[in-house]
């Protein structure tokens, strides 16, 4: 058995958009290792950077960086 089902392209745009907004949202916070990975610098690099200024929120025990606020700091260095 097998079922097939066409879809309109602007939909199928739609849902595509939807899901890319949705994965931005969960990828845009980091810890300070994920942030490391992402940006190609040492967690040692990254903490440096912190002591500089870089934005974060506390989680606990926990620094999270939001790519939101971090992306446009790291341009005005």
């Amino acid at each position: 058995m097998s079922l097939s089902l066409e879809l309109p392209e602007d939909f199928v745009d739609a849902i595509t958009e939807r899901v890319a907004e949705r994965l931005g949202e969960q990828s845009r916070w980091h810890t300070v290792e994920s942030l490391a990975q992402h940006l190609h610098l040492s967690v040692r690099q990254v903490r440096g950077l912190r002591e500089r200024g870089m934005p974060a929120k506390r989680a606990g025990k926990s620094l999270l960086f939001d790519l939101r606020e971090v992306d446009p700091w790291l341009e005005r260095l």
